[in-house]
Parts: structure tokens; sequence; C-alpha cells
């Protein structure tokens, strides 16, 4: 290979590095976004659970016949 193909290749890795350093940052950027997501969901269903339960009692104390 003449030096001119070496300069040329060495020029198309260092692109491919930067290319796939940039992926690895997009990656971990949008594995952060989902896992704050993800929290978020857990929460919401944690805070669901608890007015279900308050409501099952609430129906539960409201049917005739139920010890107050």
């Amino acid at each position: 290979m003449t030096e001119e193909q070496v300069a040329e290749l060495m020029g198309k890795l260092d692109t491919i590095g930067s290319l796939v350093t940039w992926l690895y940052v997009l990656v971990a950027v949008v594995g952060l976004a989902l896992g704050l997501s993800l929290r978020k969901v857990a929460k919401n269903q944690v805070a669901a659970a608890e007015l279900l339960k308050q409501g099952v009692a609430r129906i539960e104390s409201d049917l005739p016949g139920a010890e107050q």
C-alpha cells in the first residue's frame, strides 16, 4: 500500500472510531432516559395500587351488612 492509501485508510478508521464513540454516547443517553421513565412508571403503578386499595376498602364499607 502506498502512503496515500494508508493515510486514507487511517482517516476512515478514525471516522469509524468517532462514530462508534458517539453511538455509545447515544446508547447511554437513551438508557438513562429509559431508566428514568421506568422509574416514573413504577411510582405511578404504586400510586395506582394504593388508590385501588382505598377504592376497594370504600366499596366494601358501603356494602350492606359490612361491619363498621
